[in-house]
């Protein structure tokens, strides 16, 4: 069961940088590194397009930052701290109640504000995000 005030929602790496960024900060705990992974079996990355007329916050220029009381240094607090899940999670939940699609916004992955990610909130069960081709690991990460 699904906790209360959540709902469905693909997270997006904007770009391949961020996918890897991403990709070191899921691993870092692991006995390995990206060289140990086999291109086949390693993480593939899907290129994705939404559906139409989709309409997100805008939680990554400076204005968009400032309009949901985001520090200027976000996805750092004003003390160099990463922005917590639970101040995150509360303007997810003002995007959805204002009907918006989701949220684009700078990826914790980058403390300077340089990548992005989106998440999507999709309308229906049956709002899909559509296939346009996958990479295999060493077609994605080394490139």
């Amino acid at each position: 069961m699904a906790p209360a005030r959540s709902w469905r929602t693909l997270y997006v790496n904007e770009d391949l940088v961020t996918a890897r960024l991403n990709l070191r900060a899921f691993i870092a705990d692991w006995p390995y590194e990206p060289e140990d992974l086999r291109s086949d079996t390693g993480p593939h990355v899907a290129l994705v397009t939404l559906p139409r007329d989709q309409e997100v916050a805008d939680v990554h220029t400076p204005e968009g930052v400032a309009d949901v009381a985001l520090p200027a240094t976000y996805p750092l607090d004003d003390a160099g701290q990463l922005v917590g899940h639970e101040t995150c999670q509360v303007i997810g939940e003002q995007v959805n109640d204002a009907g918006l699609s989701g949220i684009r916004c700078r990826s914790a992955q980058a403390p300077d504000g340089a990548a992005r990610e989106v998440a999507w909130f999709p309308a229906t069960v049956r709002s899909r995000a559509t296939l346009v081709y996958r990479l295999e690991f060493d077609d994605w990460y080394w490139t």
